[in-house]
């Protein structure tokens, strides 16, 4: 009998840690929404400043690999800042996926909630920007974004998968 009691604590204790994880990993996911829209929120000049920076710290990291006149800045300011959404989208995917799957527990779900989530997240980016003095909305910004989000959502997935021995995949199939 006490055995009995013993083994409904602990899965009552699972059950209560099972749902905290859940909870965590959608606050994750909702913090970083949250850093999303507060880069959105800043100004053209504002973003632009911050994107410019790191590209010097970049090019400062790297010293003299490259000379000054081969150095096209535009154009690494434009990618830094498209891989900065491609990676953003990425965390967001995965954060996403993480939290579906430990709600759902289906790997195929997980991945189809990260994409759909980061999509219309992404959408809504856009528009968000087209309110922010000196921005606008890029629909290719979005198809980044969603790049970002697949590919990140594919290499977590691959990870998971391999991780159960190919189990995560072949059970739902």
């Amino acid at each position: 009998m006490e055995n009995n009691l013993q083994e409904r604590q602990s899965m009552m204790l699972d059950f209560k840690n099972h749902k905290l994880k859940i909870y965590m990993y959608w606050c994750l996911a909702i913090l970083w929404m949250a850093v999303i829209f507060w880069f959105s929120a800043q100004e053209a000049d504002e973003s632009s400043k911050m994107s410019s920076g790191l590209l010097m710290r970049i090019i400062d990291f790297f010293g003299n690999l490259i000379s000054d006149e081969e150095l096209d800045f535009e154009f690494l300011h434009l990618f830094i800042r498209k891989a900065a959404h491609f990676t953003i989208y990425g965390i967001l995917g995965t954060l996403v996926g993480q939290a579906a799957m430990e709600t759902w527990g289906k790997l195929r779900k997980a991945v189809g909630v990260g994409l759909k989530i980061s999509f219309f997240y992404a959408l809504s980016d856009e528009l968000h920007q087209t309110m922010i003095a000196g921005r606008s909305g890029q629909l290719t910004d979005v198809l980044i974004d969603i790049a970002g989000a697949l590919v990140f959502l594919m290499i977590w997935a691959l990870w998971r998968n391999s991780r159960s021995g190919g189990k995560a995949l072949k059970a739902q199939a």
